[in-house]
Parts: structure tokens; C-alpha cells; sequence
């Protein structure tokens, strides 16, 4: 203990007084028993300089510490701590030299020594008492959370996992924690949470939240957002992660629906503007060129018109299939609404798009729909965006474009750029 206790003369200071001092010490010792103990033994040589070789022994439960060494003789003076009868230990003051059973000053010293000695008995009860509060409420917390919780190591192995956690990436808690977390996690997910996860370790970040996919033991998918905070110990140095899981599945379907076209399975109106719009944000970072296409077929109303909506439902799911194979995985397609139809081809020249648009006006004529001719009228537009080039902007210019190969014969394609 760094605490430097006072030292007295027996014969003129009140030896009582100065157990202050050992409460002070006693109180920096925290909930340790043994620490605790330690501190009266020393304190009470401290307080008697005038006994030669003595040396201290504080026994509480079976349990000893001797606070100086020495050589124990034939002379002790004892003082009980009591608690109402019960007697729950002792401390004994032993010396080389015979002691003065009437010395007052060791008399009240034992005597106060055996007091802070039991209210550090019961510090340390209730120390203990609070402790065990304390993990009752978190193993509810964490037992009975509505949300997944999990506790991580650095190496990514699962230490803790809730039920709630087992429940939602529907693995078996001991799968959880043989495997870690990267073996659940989706591929396409998994390079964002480890950059996540390094700035935790950096210090760059205190925490982070990302929506990513669990890959459950039937090889579907849950989509959960997570946050997790890292948790260092008393050095400073990465301890455990705390991570927390709630299931977005639901959410990412709803959100899904609303942006596809229930007929197509394209994108929809809604869902195009959104990723469009990064598309060309993206495209004004990088400094590629991009190309949109707006198409509109050539007489649908008519075709609605005399053979119902269904066949017409059917022709548009007929377009919808031809673009989706004859564009790139990386392009973005979408039903505006009726018969009207947008693409985005990012990072392409004006003559590749151009030469992709051709071949989809020619697969667009040969669909099988009966004996109706089905063609569309194409407005293409390729450009390099800009920092202030906007969707709206370039979907205005394409659908001018369309409109002029309409009036210009239909099922034809004119190109802009700019």
C-alpha cells in the first residue's frame, strides 16, 4: 500500500484517533479481503513503535496474514471481532519481548483494530453483495434481450453469444463459437466489417453500425445490422468486441418491394432515381463515361387495347427478360412506368453503348407476342458527368432523344452525347 500511515507514541497520542487513517487505507484497498487484512497488520506496527519485534497477525475465516515478520515468542495479546454474539475472527498481537496485558495504548489499538477490521468485513460483503447485483442484471440483459448480442475477441472468435444471436443466424451457440464471425458472414460483406473492425483496433473509430448478411446453416441469408464497440482493458489494449445484432430482413424486403416493379422485377421509378443517381455521382468521381438509354415501345396502347391487359402484361415481361440478357451485370435497369423502360451503362464509350443498344432494338423486334409486330423507339445518351451533372438532367436529355426517333419512323435509336 503506497499510503504512508502515521506513526505515534503510545504513551501521550490517542492511539484510536488514527485509525482514520487506517479506514483511509482500508478504503483503497477496495473489495480485496486479503488486501484489506494485509493493511490493518501493517498499520498496527506502524502505530506501536515502542513494542520491540512485534509483529501482527490478522485472522478472519481460517484465513491469516502476518504483517511483519518476526519471531513469534510466548507473548500475545488478542482482541475479537464481534458482530452482535457471533465472533468472526481474531486479531493477535505478538512480540519477543513480553507484552503489558494492561498497556492501554495496545489495549485500545486491538480493541479499534478488531473494529476496522469487521467494517471491512462488511465493506467487503456488501462490495461483494453489489458485484453480484450487478451480474445478475447483465446476465438478464444479455440472457433475455430482444436483440442479438455477442461478445468477440480480437481474432474474431465468439467468446458469448445470446440465444436471441443463435436465434437470429440460426446457428447453434457452440457452432457459433468454434467458427467466429467470419464464417458466417456474407463474402460481399465481409472485406467492409474487417475495414470496420481495424479502425476499431487503430483507435480511428469508437464504434461502428453497417447493415451486412448472415449466411444461415441452410445457406439462406439474414440481413441484420450490426453495431460494435471495442472494449480495452485496464492497459489499454484491445480487450473484447460488443457486438449487437438486429434482424432488418423484414425491413430490407419491405424496402425491396417498394423500389421493384411487381410485373417486370426490374427497378422501379423510385428505385432507379436512387441508384441512379449514384451511378453518376460515382461516374463524376471517377471521370469515366456513362451511357443512359430511354426506350418506349412503338404502339403498345394499341396492343393493350385490342387483347387486354394481360397480353400486354405479358409483352412487358417479354422486354423486360430481353434487356436483362442482353446488359451487363453491373448495368441498371428499370420499368419507369407503362410501356417505358431506362438503363444505366457505366464505364462504357459511346460507341460500345451504342453498339449494345442496336442489338437490343433488333432482340426487341423479334419477341414472339402473337401475330403483333412488337418495336421500340431508343434515345441514348453518353457522357462524362460532372460534379454539377444531375439524373434528371441526363434522363430529360434521352427521353428528347427517343421522342425524335419516334417522329422519325420509330424502332430506331438516335444518340446524343454532352
Amino acid at each position: 500500500m503506497a499510503q504512508t500511515l502515521v506513526r505515534l507514541d503510545s504513551d501521550t497520542a490517542d492511539i484510536v484517533d488514527s485509525l482514520v487513517d487506517v479506514q483511509r487505507a482500508v478504503v483503497e484497498a477496495g473489495d480485496d479481503l486479503q488486501r484489506i487484512l494485509a493493511v490493518v497488520a501493517r498499520a498496527a506496527i506502524d502505530l506501536i513503535p515502542d513494542v520491540d519485534g512485534a509483529t501482527i497477525t490478522a485472522q478472519l475465516n481460517g484465513a491469516a496474514l502476518i504483517g511483519r515478520a518476526g519471531r513469534e515468542g510466548p507473548h500475545r495479546l488478542s482482541a475479537p471481532m464481534l458482530h452482535g454474539d457471533d465472533r468472526l475472527g481474531m486479531i493477535r498481537l505478538f512480540g519477543r519481548q513480553p507484552l503489558d496485558h494492561g498497556h492501554i495504548g495496545l489495549g485500545r489499538l486491538l480493541g479499534g483494530m478488531a473494529v476496522v477490521a469487521l467494517a471491512a468485513r462488511q465493506a467487503a460483503g456488501i462490495a461483494l453483495a453489489e458485484v453480484a447485483q450487478v451480474e445478475r442484471r447483465f446476465e438478464a440483459t444479455f440472457s433475455q434481450s430482444p436483440v442479438g448480442i455477442a461478445h468477440v475477441s480480437p481474432d474474431g472468435r465468439f467468446l458469448l453469444v445470446n440465444d436471441t444471436f443463435c436465434a437470429i443466424t440460426g446457428h447453434t451457440r457452440d457452432a457459433l463459437l468454434h467458427d467466429g464471425f467470419q464464417a458466417i458472414t456474407h463474402p460481399d460483406d465481409l472485406g467492409s466489417d474487417l475495414a470496420h473492425v481495424q479502425r476499431l483496433l487503430s483507435g480511428e473509430d469508437a464504434r461502428y453500425a453497417m447493415e451486412k448478411r448472415y449466411v444461415r446453416p441452410d445457406g439462406s441469408l439474414v440481413w441484420v445490422n450490426l453495431t460494435v464497440a471495442l472494449i480495452r482493458d485496464p492497459d489499454g489494449l484491445p480487450d473484447f468486441f460488443v457486438s449487437v445484432i438486429e434482424d432488418v430482413s423484414d425491413i430490407k424486403r419491405a424496402h425491396a418491394d417498394a423500389i421493384r416493379d411487381p410485373l417486370t422485377g426490374l427497378l422501379n421509378r423510385r428505385g432507379f432515381m436512387d441508384r441512379g443517381a449514384r451511378e453518376v455521382a460515382r461516374a463524376a468521381r471517377s471521370g469515366q463515361g456513362m451511357a443512359l438509354v430511354y426506350l418506349d415501345l412503338d404502339g403498345f396502347k394499341a396492343i393493350n387495347d385490342s387483347h387486354g391487359h394481360a397480353t400486354g402484361d405479358t409483352c412487358l415481361a417479354a422486354v423486360a427478360r430481353t434487356i436483362e440478357q442482353l446488359t451487363r451485370p453491373g448495368d441498371t435497369l428499370a420499368r419507369l412506368g407503362g410501356d417505358e423502360f431506362a438503363i444505366i451503362m457505366p464505364q462504357i464509350s459511346p460507341f460500345d453503348a451504342q453498339c449494345k443498344v442496336e442489338r437490343l432494338r433488333a432482340a426487341i423486334a423479334t419477341i414472339d407476342i402473337g401475330p403483333w409486330s412488337l418495336s421500340a423507339s431508343f434515345g441514348l445518351l453518353s457522357r462524362t458527368p460532372g460534379y454539377d451533372t444531375t439524373l434528371d438532367d441526363m434522363i430529360a436529355h434521352a427521353d428528347a432523344a427517343m421522342f425524335e426517333a419516334k417522329r422519325g419512323g420509330k424502332n430506331r435509336v438516335v444518340s446524343v452525347t454532352g
